[in-house]
C-alpha cells in the first residue's frame, strides 16, 4: 500500500512539473536577467549618454540595464558577439571594419540593429593661451587627433585634408577621453579633435577654450567623400561652454543588441526610450537622440525581430526595410 501511494505521489509530482515546464521556459524567455550596455570609459560623452539611456530603460521597460564601461567598440564588440555583454553602439565605418577584422559578415554575426542612437559631433578644441583663433592657426601646432575609433580617424583625416592641414600639424594619439582634457589643461598639447564634454570646463577656466566647428557647406563637401558624415549644431549654452550655436561635423551611432535577447525585451526597451524623451533630455541633452523613431537605414547588420515589431507598430516598417533586412540576412 505504501509503495503504491509513493508511486502515485511520484507520478503526480512529475505530472505537475511537466505541466509547469512551459511556464518556466516562458518566464525564462521573458526575463533574461540583467542586461549589460557596453560603452566608453567614464569621462566621455558616450559614457554619460549610456548612463542616462540605461536608466530610462531600467525605469520604464521592466528590465534592468547596467552600464559596462569596457572601452571603444573595437574592444567591446567581441564581447557582444560572444554574449558577454548584450548591448552596445557603433558607427558605420567602425562596425564595418570590426566585422572585417573578426572575419564576420551580416549573415554570420550574432549582433542585430535596434535603432538610431546619438550623434557624435566633433570640433577642434583649442587652448585659449595657444594663440588659436581659427582652424588655420592649427598649422604647426600639437593636436590630438587619432582615437580608437575608425570613424573618428576617418573624420579628422577628411577635415585636415579639406583645410590643407594634412602633414602640417603634429598629430598625436588620444589614449582615453579624460586624457584629452588633462593634456589641454596641463599645456601638453595645443588643440584636440574631439567631442565636447563637461571636462572641457576646466580647460576653459584654466587656459581659455576656443571651440572651432565647421560650417554646413564645408561638412556637405566632406560628406561627398564619406556619406555617413553629416552637419550638426551644438546648441548655445551646451554644458555652459558655448555662447552661441556652433555648427560642426558629426556621425550617428546605431544601437545594437545580441540576437538572443528575447524579442519582447527588445520591444520593451525601444518603447521605453520612445515614450520618455523628456527623461532622456533631462539626464543629458545628447541622450534625447535615442528616440527610436527613425530606422537606421545605413545599418550593415540585420534588424532584431523585436525592433521590427516595434517599427511595424509605429507604421515605419515598409518594403524598403524588408528588402534591406533580406539582403543583410543573406550576407550581401
Amino acid at each position: 500500500m505504501k509503495k503504491r501511494l509513493g508511486f502515485t505521489m511520484g507520478c503526480t509530482l512529475l505530472f505537475v512539473l511537466l505541466l509547469g515546464l512551459p511556464a518556466i521556459v516562458t518566464a525564462a524567455e521573458k526575463s533574461p536577467g540583467i542586461l549589460s550596455f557596453a560603452t566608453l570609459p567614464q569621462g566621455s560623452s558616450s559614457y554619460a549618454v549610456t548612463v542616462v539611456v540605461s536608466d530610462v530603460m531600467s525605469r520604464f521597460s521592466g528590465h534592468k540595464v547596467t552600464v559596462e564601461p569596457v572601452g571603444p567598440p573595437g574592444k567591446f564588440w567581441p564581447l557582444m558577439e560572444s554574449g558577454e555583454v548584450h548591448m552596445g553602439f557603433g558607427a558605420i565605418i567602425t562596425t564595418e571594419n570590426i566585422l572585417k577584422r573578426m572575419k564576420l559578415t551580416s549573415q554570420t554575426s550574432n549582433i542585430r540593429a535596434i535603432g538610431s542612437g546619438q550623434y557624435t559631433p566633433n570640433v577642434f578644441l583649442g587652448r585659449g593661451d595657444a594663440g588659436i583663433e581659427s582652424i588655420a592657426d592649427l598649422k604647426g601646432k600639437k593636436v590630438l587627433t587619432h582615437f580608437t575609433s575608425d570613424t573618428h580617424n576617418r573624420t579628422v583625416a577628411l577635415v585636415l585634408d579639406h583645410y590643407g592641414l594634412t602633414g602640417k600639424v603634429t598629430e598625436l594619439k588620444i589614449t582615453s577621453p579624460p586624457m584629452v582634457y588633462t593634456s589641454l589643461t596641463e599645456g601638453r598639447v595645443d588643440a584636440a579633435f574631439f567631442s565636447l564634454s563637461a571636462q572641457a570646463a576646466e580647460v576653459k577656466r584654466s587656459r581659455g577654450l576656443k571651440v572651432l566647428g565647421f560650417p554646413e557647406d564645408v561638412v556637405n563637401e566632406i560628406s561627398k567623400k564619406e556619406p555617413s558624415l553629416m552637419p550638426y549644431k551644438y546648441p548655445k549654452g551646451f554644458l555652459g561652454l558655448l555662447d552661441k550655436d556652433t555648427p560642426t561635423i558629426a556621425y550617428r551611432l546605431i544601437l545594437f543588441i545580441h540576437k538572443n535577447v528575447p524579442d519582447n525585451v527588445v520591444f520593451d526597451l525601444m518603447k521605453a526610450l520612445n515614450e520618455h524623451p523628456k527623461e532622456l533630455k533631462a539626464g543629458f541633452a545628447l541622450a534625447a537622440e535615442y528616440t527610436m523613431d527613425e530606422i537606421p537605414w545605413e545599418t550593415t547588420l540585420p534588424f532584431h525581430p523585436g525592433a521590427i515589431r516595434f517599427y511595424k507598430e509605429k507604421g515605419k516598417w515598409n518594403d524598403r526595410a524588408e528588402v534591406l533586412q533580406k539582403r543583410l540576412l543573406a550576407g550581401k
